[in-house]
């Protein structure tokens, strides 16, 4: 896979991860809106892995057709 784009979605990934779980043990708005910050950054990051997905994906059956 395309590391450009696997590692930027990996960081993403993970930090909304944790941003989230912290933002649920906060027991008022500060810890809502954390929580929804690491939620968004959690889908952006696994949107963007599995964009790099899809592009090795389609690499590998275009690399078998030749």
């Amino acid at each position: 896979m395309n590391r450009k784009l696997v590692l930027p979605g990996g960081i993403l990934w993970i930090l909304g991860l944790v941003l989230s779980i912290v933002g649920m043990n906060i027991h008022n708005q500060t810890g809502s809106l954390i929580s929804v910050i690491g939620n968004i950054l959690f889908l952006v990051g696994l949107g963007i892995i599995g964009a790099a997905w899809l592009i090795a994906r389609k690499e590998q059956e275009r690399k078998r057709e030749e």
